[in-house]
């Protein structure tokens, strides 16, 4: 930005006192009109700023001060700016420049090492070169960073930022970015800044730029020349830049593989709509982000992660999904890995458990810096070897709790492995031993197949109103003793799903039903007549072709259509199989 404290000193003493003194009437306007062709004529006489664009900056920074002392909607606003046809010649010329930006990208071949200069420059004692490490490592600007910023540590790699410029009167706004160190470095060399230069607090954001930001500039070529090649028609680095090479590499490393790149970056630079007090939601807007698009890693760097473009760190020594995409990522539907194949899948466990997981995964010894899915085989694999139990199938034991306590995470873990040393096996055979085999099975089945685990419904919920009969009792065995469950395969059993199968056949296939009162048969729904999932996935592949054609005919999803039920029914209360012998029998609600 040029220096422009001429400025600031023209408007304190003349032009703010003379615009102060007009009235609101049509001799007030002419005499604003005359105002602004005075003052544009001595920006090009006296500073040599001749054309439109170079004006822009000048008036710009009339109508901020305008707003800041006298009043946001002061009238001698409409006078005090350039023409329609001004502005339109303006925003084409922008919209020139980004275009001829956006068709000659740079590459980062090395990101890792321009993220590890910044980091070096936080423990420099020089404020300049603290800033140009803090300009990458957040992406804000430099009078933010000496100036208007506010950083509260959000998770280890991401702080809650206020203080942006350029948002008028939204100066609460406030919002989550993922910092390329450890959030505890950028508040500790934020600090540093300030107690250099509490000056920069004292003066107008544009004093800051032009008493400071040269000598950031300076910083940026001195250490980053060579790691960060320059814009299309610049031949020295300067701050802005480093907006554009922190959203890139931000985006590499965190990104979700479930969110476009483009909200990605939108919502870590602060691209967002003018809010009003009456929504505190805040709406992405995408039209700023093709400004900073002009940088992409390096296809070299890429294929060092086999081929994947976004996210390579999630998961990694604490790294999370910043907050404003975790539901995103939930409701998403997780994608192959790329050349391994093999699919994963989501399985719940209890918010308040995530910590005895990785107590488990550090007493493995197994890297924190290591592929979630890989660490979970590791553990399903030492459970396996470490409790054999020959031919018992059991039921889990189900925890009842607030399912608005759980989250989605990719394993699910029992209390009670905590507290026996991960080396030392159970010694004899025993009902909770037969609980983790059965977790231990169930678990395989879903990371084989792909199915997403889920809570099932409450069995009191009430009856959906269209479907015109009575509540269907279902008798059965409320409990279970460790000989029974073990005996869970007993032809007895088979039948009693076979006929809970032939009974949703039967229910789905009535004349009349509507799509919504229809049942998919998966192994959650099954699980309503056994809790033996192994049985209950031999039977289901047993009579695969019968059941897809089924749901194919019906054009019902296995995946999905269940959903529909959440909260409404449950299908003990609609399909009920009554059986305790070898040859059971079903009714139907129809």
């Amino acid at each position: 930005m040029a220096n422009r404290i001429w400025l600031e000193a023209d408007l304190k003493y003349s032009y703010i006192p003379k615009i102060e003194r007009l009235t609101d009437t049509p001799q007030g306007h002419t005499a604003a009109k005359r105002l602004l062709q005075l003052m544009r004529d001595n920006w090009a006489n006296e500073h040599g700023l001749k054309e439109t664009r170079q004006q822009q900056g000048c008036i710009d920074q009339v109508r901020r001060t305008i707003k800041e002392v006298l009043d946001e909607g002061h009238w001698s606003l409409d006078f005090i700016k350039f023409s329609t046809e001004e502005y339109v010649q303006l925003n084409d010329l922008k919209q020139d420049r980004v275009a001829r930006r956006n068709e000659a990208v740079r590459l980062l071949d090395n990101p890792d090492a321009i993220v590890a200069t910044a980091v070096r420059l936080l423990k420099s004692p020089e404020w300049a070169d603290i800033a140009a490490g803090l300009a990458v490592l957040t992406g804000r600007r430099v009078s933010e960073l000496l100036a208007t910023a506010q950083f509260t540590p959000k998770t280890k790699w991401s702080v809650l930022f206020s203080g942006a410029v350029k948002r008028g009167k939204e100066s609460g706004l406030c919002f989550e970015i993922p910092t390329l160190t450890t959030a505890q470095n950028v508040c500790e060399a934020l600090a540093k800044i300030r107690l250099e230069l509490p000056q920069a607090q004292e003066i107008s954001t544009q004093a800051v730029n032009a008493t400071f930001e040269p000598a950031v500039i300076r910083a940026c070529n001195k250490h980053f020349a060579g790691l960060v090649p320059t814009r299309e028609g610049k031949d020295t680095l300067y701050t802005h830049i480093f907006r554009a090479v922190y959203a890139t590499i931000a985006t590499f490393w965190y990104c979700p593989l479930e969110v476009n790149e483009i909200e990605f970056r939108a919502a870590i630079q602060g691209h967002f709509q003018i809010l009003n007090e009456s929504r505190s939601t805040l709406r992405r807007s995408l039209a700023a982000s093709r400004h900073y698009s002009d940088y992409e890693i390096a296809d070299s760097v890429i294929a060092q992660y086999q081929g994947k473009r976004k996210g390579i760190k999630l998961g990694i020594a604490g790294i999370e999904v910043i907050e404003m995409f975790q539901d995103a990522v939930i409701r998403g539907t997780m994608l192959p890995e790329k050349g391994r194949g093999k699919t994963t899948a989501s399985v719940r466990i209890w918010k308040e458990d995530k910590g005895l997981l990785e107590a488990l995964f550090d007493r493995l010894a197994l890297d924190r810096d290591g592929r979630q899915e890989d660490r979970m085989r590791t553990l399903l694999e030492w459970l396996d070897d470490n409790l054999p139990l020959a031919g018992a199938t059991a039921e889990p034991l189900v925890a009842q709790k607030d399912e608005d306590s759980m989250e989605t995470t990719t394993a699910l873990v029992p209390e009670a492995v905590i507290a026996q040393p991960l080396s030392t096996p159970y010694p004899e055979p025993d009902p909770l031993r037969a609980d983790l085999h059965e977790l231990i099975t169930v678990l395989k089945l879903q990371l084989q197949h792909g199915m997403m685990a889920s809570s099932t419904p409450s069995h009191q919920q009430s009856i959906d109103p269209t479907l015109n009969q009575p509540p269907l009792v279902l008798e059965k065995k409320q409990t279970k003793s460790l000989k029974e469950r073990k005996n869970s395969t007993k032809p007895e059993t088979i039948a009693r799903l076979n006929h809970a199968i032939d009974a949703i056949f039967a229910w789905n296939n009535a004349p009349g039903r509507l799509h919504d009162q229809k049942w998919a048969i998966t192994l959650n729904a099954l699980k309503s007549w056994s809790q033996s999932a192994p049985t209950i996935h031999n039977i289901l592949q047993e009579r695969k072709t019968e059941i897809d054609h089924h749901h194919s005919h019906h054009e019902i999803d296995p995946n999905k259509h269940n959903y529909r039920h959440r909260g409404k029914q449950h299908i003990q209360n609609v399909i009920t199989v009554v059986s305790e012998d070898t040859s059971p029998s079903y009714s139907l609600g129809i």
